[in-house]
């Protein structure tokens, strides 16, 4: 006898609605089955059990749900300055050698500057999402009494739910978040120079990101010609399927916008969903799979213009 392969996911949602869901990815994955249970002591907060003998189907059923769920319904079973989840990420990165790489570039920048003198720069993507959580799981080692600087920069025509995204984050970390409405993030770096006493700013910046001519390291001061900040960036040899492995294997929330098929996101006016991950349903209906799922990762930026 086969054993089950069992999906969880805790989701603020209310049951009507998450009924309703259920039976929309039934029509999509006929043999898979749902339970929920509520949270203790909460009105609208389920645990969701998706069931099937094939892991195949669990995924599926899985990424058609996430699509159709509200935007960011879905939420973690351990807040972030937990021991449950601090445990975990060192776990995690004594056993994943690129996580530990960045564990140690954190670690050094922290031992060098003081809680007011560092920060990340943060605008809701996954990138920059992954090592928030790391930044944050060993700034708060360090130093318990103080919150983490974010620095954000409010772009025009940001898509509502991620910036919706980014209101939550910060309140699940508990950022001091250091907002610029400016495009032009040279100026908003200047700001933050003349504003606050930063000498460093973490960033979720990757080698893919880079055009092929720029040269950047782990660990770099801003050019000349630019307001004067040591950049660290941690995550810079990571690849886009370590990004979304990290992030599911340590339960980090992330943009609902990545369950709906983007999977690069920028502004509305130049971001649109990635087409290798649209697919018509049994009735007909267009979805799309999670930026989990793209595996030709060099179609990372398809849908950015």
């Amino acid at each position: 006898m086969s054993s089950s392969v069992v999906r969880t996911l805790n989701v603020n949602c209310d049951e009507l609605t998450l009924r309703s869901l259920f039976e929309r990815t039934s029509e999509e994955c006929p043999t898979i089955s749902f339970k929920i249970r509520q949270i203790p002591d909460s009105e609208a907060i389920f645990e969701v059990s998706i069931t099937s003998s094939c892991e195949t189907i669990v995924n599926r059923a899985e990424a058609v749900l996430r699509f159709l769920l509200p935007a960011n319904a879905i939420i973690c079973r351990f807040a972030p300055n937990s021991h449950q989840s601090i445990e975990h990420l060192f776990k995690y990165g004594s056993d994943n050698g690129f996580v530990q790489k960045s564990i140690d570039w954190v670690s050094k920048a922290l031992n060098e500057f003081t809680a007011d003198e560092i920060c990340i720069s943060f605008n809701g993507g996954k990138d920059c999402t992954a090592l928030l959580h790391i930044v944050y799981s060993l700034f708060i080692t360090k130093y318990p009494n103080n919150k983490l600087n974010a620095f954000y920069i409010e772009i025009p025509d940001s898509f509502p739910s991620l910036e919706n995204f980014v209101r939550q984050t910060v309140r699940r970390y508990d950022l001091n978040l250091m907002s610029y409405c400016t495009p032009d993030y040279k100026k908003a770096l200047q700001c933050l120079k003349n504003d606050t006493k930063m000498k460093a700013i973490f960033m979720g910046t990757r080698i893919s990101d880079l055009p092929n001519n720029v040269v950047l390291n782990e660990w770099q001061m801003t050019d000349s010609n630019w307001p004067q900040f040591l950049r660290i960036n941690p995550l810079l040899k990571w690849s886009y399927s370590q990004i979304w492995s990290f992030l599911r294997d340590n339960e980090v929330l992330y943009c609902s916008l990545y369950d709906r098929g983007y999977t690069s996101i920028g502004s509305t006016s130049n971001t649109a969903q990635n087409p290798l991950l649209k697919f018509t349903s049994r009735n007909g209906e267009t979805y799309y799979m999670p930026a989990y799922m793209l595996t030709n990762e060099e179609q990372e930026r398809s849908g950015r213009s």
